[in-house]
């Protein structure tokens, strides 16, 4: 039963631990808009990322706009943007 009990004692910890954090990274990023650091909100996201994402995608609408159903060449990647 004492297993029992302090299994649950720390399961219980580790999801207030993992719910804290969340809480204490939404309240930054609210005040972070609120004062309107733009610096602030952007740091967290991994820009070089986003930017190929939107690359990827903009170039798949593009080509199936024109009416192309295959994969995007170097030149294209560039055109597209």
């Amino acid at each position: 039963m004492k297993w029992l009990i302090g299994i649950l004692l720390v399961v219980l910890v580790c999801v207030g631990v993992y719910a804290g954090s969340a809480f204490v990274s939404l309240v930054g990023l609210v005040s972070a808009v609120r004062g309107a650091d733009v610096a602030q909100v952007i740091a967290p996201t991994d820009m070089l990322r986003v930017r190929h994402s939107v690359d990827q995608v903009m170039t798949t609408m593009t080509l199936s706009a024109v009416g192309t159903r295959r994969a995007a060449r170097g030149v294209e990647h560039v055109s597209c943007r």
